[in-house]
């Protein structure tokens, strides 16, 4: 895909410069404008049918854009982003109790809608007593079971195959899974098992947090799931797994 910056920027106003080639041929172009590229909202979002060189409009104090444009059948034929324009103040407002990425966009109609990722949460009830912690469990292997890549990783250290075993027997056959366990456990393997086990090696302390993560997200889950009808337990999304993935390395 070609690469030209057709955005320019003149005070508050945003210039897009289109190609000769985009005029009156169907394309359809979308303009995105933030304050910098921090921040998750938008000052500014518009869908432009190409059909005149030059469109100018009031973007308020932006200075990063996004900018796609589409042919006639909404196929994506030119891309800019993480582009900056001007002086940009990188900021993040910590208080927001919520707030989304853009993890992709559609044409649709005269519009377009915007695929989103929750990105904070402070919301999200991350606290279970035992009448519902069953059940988040379940929704924890789900997600994983559906959207893990490469590798599923777990350290546990008084893992249980038994309690694992709706997790790994309905992975996909293609992932590498590891398990992380104190010493001289009781595993509870079938004998046709396929896990890379590694035992814990007590090197600067011993292994205490119950984890399960892959390539782009995890979960910390505060008890060990042989107490799983006992107890209450924290259970907290992981949105960044690369710290913990070298310790299975």
């Amino acid at each position: 895909m070609e690469k030209i910056y057709i955005v320019s920027k003149k005070g508050n106003e945003v210039i897009i410069n289109f190609p000769t080639k985009y005029i009156d041929t169907g394309h359809k172009s979308i303009i995105r404008l933030k304050e910098n590229y921090t921040e998750y909202g938008y000052l500014f979002k518009k869908m432009i049918n190409i059909e005149k060189e030059k469109y100018t409009f009031n973007g308020g104090n932006f200075g990063y854009y996004e900018c796609e444009i589409f042919d006639c059948e909404n196929e994506l034929v030119f891309d800019e982003y993480e582009t900056f324009l001007g002086m940009v103040s990188l900021k993040i407002d910590f208080t927001m109790p919520q707030a989304s990425i853009r993890t992709g966009i559609q044409v649709k109609d005269n519009g377009f809608i915007e695929n989103t990722d929750v990105c904070v949460d402070k919301k999200k009830q991350i606290y279970f007593p035992k009448s519902e912690f069953q059940s988040k469990i379940s929704e924890v292997f789900e997600d994983i079971i559906q959207n893990a890549q490469e590798f599923v990783y777990i350290q546990d250290p008084y893992f249980n195959y038994t309690f694992y075993i709706t997790l790994i027997e309905k992975l996909p056959s293609n992932l590498d899974v590891k398990v992380m366990y104190a010493k001289d456990r009781k595993l509870n393997l079938p004998s046709n098992h396929k896990l890379t086990l590694i035992k814990d090696n007590n090197q600067d302390g011993k292994i205490h947090d119950r984890f399960i993560i892959t390539k782009d997200f995890g979960y910390f889950i505060g008890i060990s799931l042989n107490g799983q009808n006992v107890n209450k337990s924290s259970i907290n999304y992981i949105y960044d797994t690369s710290d913990l993935i070298k310790y299975f390395e």
